[in-house]
């Protein structure tokens, strides 16, 4: 409590001019233990709210022998919220300051009703003896910032824009990524931390109250109540829609509000295509970028990839030796940051017909698929079938090359 005080003495009688109507007499107004208290005092409290407290108070032997006033104003960024008085006459109390004479004023108020801001009060203290002797007066300021709630958490304070990725069932959480000179992490979920952002000396300590505006299936809260939460994805597969805003409250003052996305890869774009000369046969690789779920579309960076191949194999006719391929995991793109390449190769020198290299682009020799099967990519994970689905078509080969269709 920031409270100034002034302390009268038995020296003090003739300067307050104590005197009585019978000179004879010894009574006295003040003595060593009169002490005045100038009351000052504005601080957050245990509730979070706003707490001013104002006062003129005399205490001592000899307190009922005083009169005390108080007159405080209130601010909020130059905006009054309160004013008001308060005084008692000799040996008063108005019970707000307690103890001895006292006048006093005290509001409270939440800032949920009146905001973030710089809070002021302004007082002008009076107190006076019966004996005479004046006025005394003082002046007094108290001031104090509120700063609204925010959320914080890691990776919140590096992760622009606020976007929680949906890879998939049975993915990691976060996959890291990099481009070569930066560095970024996929994640499908977040802890956040409320801020209450109280100053070192207040006392505001509710429990922040968490609300989140989404369907359960596409984001979540692990908790409602607490000074930390998770925020991670549901079932559903991201739109990439800045439509789910999070936000905390503590003791009724709301914090600032994130807004977050749910992204997700959704489809591969073919880049290029070409076929090499290998012993027995060839390789036709195909390039493709990954694709979110963003319009336009933003291309993802390293990502696991694995690819899956259908139980049943169409055959042409006569055709003998070939054999279904097996499925390759990618731990991170094989061509840069941003490409992934997908490796078709026949080398069968017993195989009916048999695999030829003829053209190193299309259009190629041979057009008369030899063996077909369903072909499937899925992204954020190397184990076949775990992760987002990105991709679902047929993979051919042909006598001197491969090739994937949707």
């Amino acid at each position: 409590m920031r409270n100034s005080k002034t302390h009268f003495g038995l020296a003090a009688v003739a300067l307050c001019g104590l005197l009585l109507p019978n000179p004879a007499a010894a009574q006295l107004c003040a003595d060593n233990s009169t002490t005045i208290y100038w009351v000052n005092h504005l601080w957050r409290t245990a509730s979070n709210n706003v707490d001013a407290l104002a006062g003129t108070q005399i205490v001592g032997d000899y307190w009922y022998t005083w009169a005390a006033t108080i007159s405080s104003t209130e601010q909020v960024s130059s905006t009054t919220i309160h004013t008001g008085s308060a005084s008692v006459g000799y040996g008063g109390n108005n019970t707000i300051v307690a103890g001895g004479t006292a006048a006093g004023l005290q509001w409270d108020d939440p800032p949920s009703t009146r905001g973030a801001g710089a809070y002021s009060l302004s007082n002008y203290h009076q107190a006076y003896s019966e004996c005479g002797g004046g006025v005394l007066t003082q002046v007094t300021y108290d001031s104090l910032s509120v700063n609204q709630p925010t959320i914080g958490g890691t990776p919140i304070t590096t992760q622009t824009p606020y976007a929680l990725y949906n890879l998939g069932s049975g993915t990691a959480d976060p996959i890291y990524t990099s481009n070569g000179s930066e560095n970024y992490s996929y994640n499908q979920s977040v802890v956040l931390t409320a801020q209450t952002n109280c100053g070192v000396s207040d006392t505001c300590n509710d429990t922040p109250q968490w609300t989140i505006s989404s369907p359960a299936s596409t984001l979540n809260l692990s908790t409602s109540s607490g000074s930390q939460t998770t925020l991670r994805v549901g079932p559903s597969m991201g739109n990439c829609q800045y439509d789910t805003p999070v936000s905390f409250s503590i003791g009724g003052f709301s914090s600032s509000t994130l807004t977050f996305a749910v992204n997700s890869p959704t489809a591969l774009n073919r880049t290029l295509s070409f076929t090499s000369a290998i012993p027995f046969g060839y390789q036709t690789g195909i390039q493709y970028e990954l694709l979110d779920a963003c319009f336009p579309h933003n291309v993802f960076w390293t990502m696991p990839m694995s690819e899956q191949f259908g139980l049943s194999w169409s055959y042409g006719s006569g055709v003998a030796g070939w054999n279904p391929p097996t499925p390759d995991p990618w731990a991170s793109f094989n061509v840069n940051y941003y490409t992934f390449q997908d490796n078709i190769f026949a080398s069968c020198s017993a195989c009916i017909p048999t695999a030829v290299y003829t053209e190193s682009a299309a259009p190629y020799l041979y057009n008369t698929p030899l063996q077909s099967g369903q072909h499937n990519f899925n992204a954020g994970s190397t184990t076949s079938g775990v992760g987002a689905s990105v991709y679902s078509g047929t993979i051919i080969y042909y006598q001197d090359h491969g090739d994937n269709q949707p």
